[in-house]
């Protein structure tokens, strides 16, 4: 299973970690105008891998 969920919503992308107990907690709502700047700034380059 993977460590993170994923998914597209009106507001914007919603990232969500799956937990021990097999739910997944809310970590961030990356509004859509902000994530290419996010992306270019390099701000998942280094966590890459643990995604999966």
């Amino acid at each position: 299973m993977s460590r993170y969920h994923v998914e597209n919503t009106p507001d914007g992308i919603k990232i969500s970690q799956h937990t021990a107990e097999r739910l997944y907690a809310h970590v961030d709502l990356i509004p859509y105008a902000e994530t290419m700047a996010r992306l270019d700034a390099g701000e998942w380059d280094d966590d890459l891998n643990s995604c999966a």
